[in-house]
């Protein structure tokens, strides 16, 4: 998740996948790319990121 970091910006990936979207969802906010980390906030306040 951190090549995001390197630039990625499209991957082939099951949006389904919960535990992915919360990972592409934190990599964005560690990366900078994510505002003011307003939709990591969204997705923790949703349980997204429950174990």
């Amino acid at each position: 998740t951190m090549a995001i970091a390197r630039g990625l910006d499209g991957a082939i990936i099951n949006p389904l996948d919960q535990h992915m979207m919360a990972s592409i969802i934190a990599a964005e906010a560690l990366a900078g790319r994510d505002n003011f980390c307003m939709n990591y906030l969204k997705a923790f306040r949703a349980g997204m990121f429950e174990g």
